[in-house]
């Protein structure tokens, strides 16, 4: 609601899905949601803000690239992983600061799915791992996607890679990446519940 407000104030129209998806792209820090707002204000000039505008003009951030990367996993989305995954690298640099957010991320949407398996209230357990509201719903709807043993294998692939990129394998480390998701990716390996 804030956002649909704030675009008001700069004369232009923000739909309810337009706004959700700008909160998904700029994360859930009100500063960076005006600032995209305030582009999109001027890209516009005025009118009603479509999908399309806020792809093309607002930046996403590499935290916000991390969950769509886990949709696209969890959608079994291969090629929507594996363009999250380059746009991460090409953003990042190198393949370490994105195996730790990637590992990180896994380990919290464990840490949920499994405290749903055990019955409990998924948003609970995200908001115990210290997320701010919009990252616990968003964590809690992921969690429905995938099975704790499933991640747990995926958690066992990116341990594997992290062995890679510290020099047990020769393969580049961009590439040990990509064939660590594409393992990752399989639904046999993820356990996506359907």
């Amino acid at each position: 609601r804030w956002a649909q407000e704030e675009a008001a104030r700069l004369h232009v129209k923000l739909g309810q899905a337009e706004a959700r998806r700008l909160v998904e792209v700029a994360g859930p820090e009100q500063r960076s949601i005006l600032t995209e707002l305030e582009k999109l204000a001027v890209y516009k000039g005025g009118g009603k803000v479509e999908m399309e505008d806020i792809e093309e003009v607002c930046w996403v951030s590499p935290e916000v690239k991390v969950w769509d990367l886990t949709d696209a996993l969890g959608g079994k989305d291969r090629a929507g992983t594996f363009r999250n995954l380059e746009e991460l690298m090409v953003e990042r640099g190198s393949p370490s600061p994105v195996f730790f957010a990637v590992s990180m991320h896994l380990r919290r949407l464990h840490e949920v799915v499994a405290a749903a398996e055990r019955g409990e209230d998924p948003l609970k357990a995200a908001a115990a791992l210290g997320l701010k509201p919009f990252p616990a719903k968003k964590i809690a709807r992921q969690s429905q996607d995938f099975t704790a043993s499933g991640l747990k294998k995926a958690i066992a692939v990116l341990a594997e890679l992290d062995a890679d990129l510290k020099g047990r394998d020769d393969l580049r480390p961009d590439l040990a990446f990509e064939r660590a998701m594409a393992r990752s990716s399989t639904a046999k390996l993820l356990s996506v519940t359907l």
